[in-house]
């Protein structure tokens, strides 16, 4: 009853105003993955500076917190001729985090989602779908959707926008140029992302159907259920098979335990019900990192769509740099967490493969991409590797401003020891009785990809950290 009286706040989604210089002023919300968050908001709230700062007139736009669940809100106020440049900026944080959803399929990776009062809904769709096809035709946009069913507890309907970041921009602008002509008659229920577990089934778009569906087939698969039966009930598609797709070690990168005693006694359990068991798996120690990323965020991922107790064992257990992850519960919710634990894997593999563009053994060896600081950097300043794959030693030096010194460091040198560690460069900055005409020197030491990078963080940690 809380998430359902939650829900029950009166407001229009969609509006519009005359500014005083005569601009017309929309107000709408975006509906985006949960783990696009943090990449809009950015450090201390710099990236949406960044984008209220963009538009002719300062836009507002805020992400209320929305507890687990697998969707966010974005609000957002800007003039209709600011609407381009805003949803583009959004675009890059939003397709990034639906890439890296191992539970988006491919063809929902590039969209931007539009709540819409489902009174104005037919004003976009048009007569026997007309006007949709006009707009998608126009601005070349890949898909151009409304769904049938509002959302869960509201209104309000999704529009659905896929394709390149211009297109996406164009068509958000031309569908709200329609929508501020036709504005709706009457206060109505907003819609506000429900805990994936109390999430209704239905054709209503968004994200939090792929974590439902997801638990759903689980289920499905460890029931009595026909084959072909059991097949038929979902078609949402997955992307493991694809990230399975690696070569030798990297296709199993788990085995199954040495042990023939996984049968854990029930009443000893950390989990409550029949059936508990207990699973040890060992994995090579430079994939540990993708199955716990950034703050223990993977991890947990896993643990809440499993329902399985997962424990990584401490640095100290490691023997033949192997690590052992010992998985407890149902039957059907362990075999739910080693998927889960060998698609995360493979699609932190496939992704540094992209990126640094080296062979699978150098590129396990490399760079970490879950590192945050990184992350927030390179979604303001495009980061462009180098295709030198020497491992020779290198020095190289630079010189920043003695007042960005403390951004760099940070507090008590938590920064710079993060971009030491990440980079595996090493970085010395000039002590303070050698600084000259207000510039500090810094330092780099490592083979020519380290040195890079870790020059293209400390260049442009001072745009997203102050």
């Amino acid at each position: 009853h809380y998430f359902i009286q939650s829900n029950l706040r009166m407001a229009v989604s969609m509006e519009t105003d005359l500014t005083a210089e005569g601009s017309c002023r929309t107000t709408f919300r975006l509906l985006v993955p949960a783990n696009s968050a943090g990449s809009i908001i950015g450090q201390k709230g710099e990236f949406i500076k960044k984008i209220r700062m963009s538009c002719q007139n300062e836009a507002y736009l805020r992400v209320p917190e929305i507890p687990h669940s697998s969707e966010r809100l974005v609000l957002i106020s800007c003039d209709l001729s600011d609407v381009p440049s805003v949803i583009k900026q959004l675009c890059r944080p939003i397709f990034k985090a639906l890439r890296e959803d191992i539970l988006i399929p491919e063809d929902h990776q590039n969209e931007v989602l539009l709540l819409v009062h489902s009174q104005q809904a037919g004003y976009l769709v048009g007569k026997g779908g007309e006007k949709l096809k006009d707009l998608r035709v126009d601005t070349g946009c890949k898909r151009f959707k409304i769904y049938k069913d509002r959302l869960p507890y509201s209104e309000e309907r999704v529009c659905e926008i896929s394709g390149e970041e211009d297109s996406v921009a164009t068509a958000a602008q031309m569908a709200l140029e329609i929508l501020a002509q036709n504005p709706v008659d009457h206060d109505h229920l907003n819609y506000s992302p429900l805990p994936d577990a109390v999430m209704e089934r239905g054709d209503f778009g968004g994200y939090a159907r792929f974590a439902v569906q997801q638990d759903l087939r689980q289920q499905l698969s460890s029931s009595n259920y026909p084959d072909d039966l059991r097949n038929s009930r979902l078609s949402v598609g997955s992307r493991a098979d694809i990230q399975r797709s690696t070569t030798s070690r990297h296709d199993e990168p788990m085995r199954s335990s040495r042990r023939d005693k996984n049968t854990v006694d029930r009443d000893r359990s950390p989990i409550r019900g029949s059936g508990v068991s207990s699973k040890d798996i060992y994995i090579d120690d430079c994939y540990t990192r993708h199955v716990i990323g950034s703050k223990g965020s993977q991890i947990e991922k896993i643990r809440n769509r499993s329902g399985a107790n997962v424990q990584v064992a401490d640095d100290a257990s490691v023997q033949n740099k192997e690590r052992k992850i010992t998985i407890t519960g149902r039957q059907s919710d362990i075999d739910f967490a080693l998927r889960l634990i060998n698609e995360s894997i493979a699609l932190r593999i496939n992704i540094e493969k992209r990126n640094n563009g080296v062979s699978e053994n150098e590129s396990a060896e490399q760079f970490d991409y879950v590192n945050e600081l990184f992350d927030r950097i390179s979604s303001v300043v495009p980061f462009e590797d180098i295709k030198n794959n020497d491992r020779a030693v290198i020095e190289d030096e630079m010189t920043i401003s003695d007042n960005d010194t403390s951004t760099v460091i940070g507090p008590r040198g938590i920064r710079i020891k993060d971009m030491r560690q990440y980079t595996k460069c090493e970085i010395h900055v000039q002590q303070d009785k050698d600084v000259t005409a207000g510039r500090r020197k810094i330092t780099f030491r490592g083979n020519a990809k380290q040195v890079h990078r870790a020059m293209y963080m400390i260049r442009n940690i001072g745009q997203v950290m102050r």
